[in-house]
């Protein structure tokens, strides 16, 4: 009869608490590196005319600043699914960011969309200047650069 206290056992236990506690202490430094996103609300109909101003539909516009250590990405007027679950993977090699933003992260969409700002914010992040490759679901790309303070 096999022991449950085994060597083998206690030592592939040791192995993935290290690991973890590896990828805890450093941030795992990958795939969604502990940046929060933040919807607005609908401003409207994004194959239309926007509700708020009564002209062509809005062209998205993007902007970084630095608020201490935390790198925020202001996302306006973004053709989006009107019930937003957003979400961001963010990468770091060096001072190169990426970042590809996600409207729907939820298994389930609406079926509308409309024109929604979004905030992305990355937070703890060391001083320095970056320079930051946005995607929307892994299509196009605008460059932005920030320097942390």
């Amino acid at each position: 009869m096999a022991s449950t206290h085994s060597p083998l056992v206690w030592a592939s236990l040791a192995t993935v608490i290290a690991t973890f506690a590896t990828l805890v202490a450093t941030g795992c430094d990958g795939i969604g590196g502990g940046a929060e996103v933040f919807a607005g609300s609908c401003e409207g109909d994004a194959y239309g005319k926007d509700m708020d101003t009564g002209s062509d539909v809005l062209e998205a516009t993007y902007d970084v600043s630095a608020d201490g250590d935390v790198i925020v990405i202001d996302l306006g007027n973004v053709e989006a699914n009107c019930c937003p679950s957003p979400g961001a993977d963010v990468s770091f090699d060096g001072n190169d960011v990426a970042v590809d933003f996600h409207d729907v992260t939820a298994d389930e969409a609406c079926n509308c969309m409309c024109v929604i700002d979004f905030e992305i914010r990355i937070p703890d992040v060391d001083p320095g200047d970056y320079t930051i490759e946005l995607t929307h679901d892994g299509e196009g790309s605008v460059i932005l650069e920030v320097t942390v303070p």
